[in-house]
């Protein structure tokens, strides 16, 4: 599965072959570890309250495959987008 917002597309092609990490022209920030169960969509919506910087986390962490993040895992998250008040937290600097 490639890491595209909204397109998933798996073909023989594309599993032979290394896919690239999307490009983003977002500064890196803070980094956020990954708890047990997980998934790159649900730590999007908890820290920005919607998922539009998917692709963007996918992009400063050299991701290819969204659907491939691991408890304890620390992502590098866009330094110039906002996290919710209240997650603030969660997010180390």
């Amino acid at each position: 599965l490639e890491c595209r917002r909204g397109l998933f597309r798996s073909t023989a092609s594309q599993e032979t072959k290394e896919a690239a990490a999307p490009a983003t022209d977002k500064k890196p920030g803070g980094t956020y570890a990954v708890g047990d169960g997980e998934t790159l969509y649900g730590i999007c919506f908890k820290l920005y309250g919607n998922v539009n910087h998917v692709e963007d986390i996918c992009a400063l962490n050299g991701m290819t495959d969204m659907n491939h993040v691991a408890a304890g895992q620390k992502l590098i998250l866009p330094a110039d987008v906002p996290v919710a008040e209240e997650m603030k937290d969660l997010v180390e600097k």
